[in-house]
């Protein structure tokens, strides 16, 4: 089943703000209202042993 960011958001409390692809992934950014921090949902190829782990993605 697809990831639908819309579906995820709404449930979670998450607003969509970056829905893009990326090859043949897609970068989706989450944010929780009213704070500055976000989410990426995104695995680099190569990387799959890395999901759920903290990345270094800033602004």
């Amino acid at each position: 089943m697809p990831i639908v960011p819309d579906q995820i958001g709404r449930k979670l409390g998450f607003r969509v703000v970056t829905d893009q692809p990326l090859g043949e992934q897609r970068w989706i950014e989450l944010r929780i209202p009213g704070a500055d921090t976000r989410v990426v949902l995104y695995t680099p190829p190569g990387q799959e042993d890395r999901v759920g782990t903290p990345s270094n993605v800033r602004e």
